[in-house]
């Protein structure tokens, strides 16, 4: 049977979390291992969740591509972890969309109307990219402390943007907050585009006041396979560039700032970009009243240290870029976690959907 093909047979408490963003979705399909109920509740995620399959396909915003081209990429992820356990696909006993894209409740039900009627999902709950991108960092806490998740969460990818949540889903008082996430025009402050916009606009300024010294110039000129400074019109003027492409650009001007010989028009658009994110995080962490030190991180010996989970290819690939944040962010104790795999998060907030849709 094809992958995308929906069989009927029992899901056998099977879970998948999804995360979708504006370049790709990734989705795995994991099971809640049985374990007895007391002995189950206090042990670690990462000890009751088996991943089973992974799979990928393209962009799963629906902002930017389109509800159908986004379901599209949802099912064909989801259809290739299924295939990757060697398991027809069926429905999931529950699932945990993390969607770029579906911040809005009307967004969230919108999508969640579609997993649940087109049969992939028993059970299906639908979030920002945010949530999951925090749970991912709960892999050693056990499954019941992903009923009141709080801290920080920060995304800098192609676009940028910080998000946060604390109080008690139990006692009625949890709150979330963001900050940024207003698109290339509006905002996105510190992500790859922006990063890289700054790199092009340097080169330009190279060429017309002859005084400035940077690498930027022959970095970038090659990257595009250009000639001269003045070609750059021809290529992102008069032709279809997409944002993806332009932000393609940031590694070069990040790699230019933690080289050998670092460039000092780089070093001072990554220094500008951490400000720029500093100033999301605070932004989040004010509007939720929260003092910067006071969120327990089971990553520290103190445990007095805020955790802030942080992905996209911008921050996890500078280190120089995570070490000025932090900078930024002092005097405030600020534990900086990097996540590879939101979708590991949206799989764990799925089996705590099943967990609590089973009782």
């Amino acid at each position: 049977m094809s992958s995308n093909s929906l069989s009927q047979a029992p899901s056998q408490g099977l879970i998948v979390g999804v995360d979708a963003g504006g370049t790709k979705t990734a989705a795995w399909l994991g099971r809640l291992c049985q374990t007895d109920a007391n002995a189950g509740a206090e042990a670690a995620l990462q000890s009751i969740v088996t991943v089973l399959g992974r799979g990928a396909a393209g962009p799963g915003n629906p902002r930017r591509v389109g509800f159908a081209a986004a379901t599209e990429s949802l099912r064909e992820a989801i259809g290739e972890a299924y295939h990757a356990a060697e398991l027809e696909l069926a429905p999931a006993a529950a699932m945990c969309l993390g969607v770029a894209g579906a911040g809005r409740a009307e967004e969230q039900q919108q999508l969640q109307q579609w997993c649940l009627s087109t049969g992939l999902a028993e059970h299906a709950r639908v979030t920002g990219d945010a949530l999951p991108l925090l749970a991912a960092t709960y892999a050693d806490r056990p499954l019941t402390s992903l009923a009141d998740l709080q801290g920080l969460a920060l995304i800098c990818g192609t676009g940028s943007m910080a998000w946060g949540c604390c109080g008690s889903m139990a006692e009625g008082n949890w709150r979330e907050v963001r900050a940024g996430g207003w698109g290339y025009l509006l905002g996105d402050e510190g992500s790859a585009y922006w990063i890289a916009m700054r790199g092009l606009q340097m080169v330009c300024r190279t060429h017309d006041e002859q005084t400035i010294k940077t690498k930027l110039m022959d970095a970038m000129l090659s990257q595009l396979k250009l000639q001269q400074a003045s070609d750059l019109v021809e290529w992102l003027y008069r032709g279809a560039v997409e944002r993806a492409a332009i932000a393609q650009l940031a590694p070069l001007v990040t790699g230019l700032a933690e080289g050998p010989e670092p460039d000092a028009i780089a070093l001072q658009i990554v220094d500008q970009a951490a400000q720029e994110l500093a100033r999301l995080v605070r932004c989040v962490a004010r509007q939720l009243d929260l003092q910067l030190t006071t969120i327990p991180n089971p990553n520290t010996e103190s445990g007095q240290s805020t955790s802030l989970a942080v992905t996209g290819g911008v921050l996890l690939g500078s280190e120089l870029l995570r070490r000025r944040l932090r900078d930024y962010l002092q005097p405030a104790q600020i534990a900086i976690v990097p996540v590879e795999s939101p979708v590991q998060g949206a799989l764990y907030l799925a089996a705590n959907l099943y967990a609590s849709s089973a009782t």
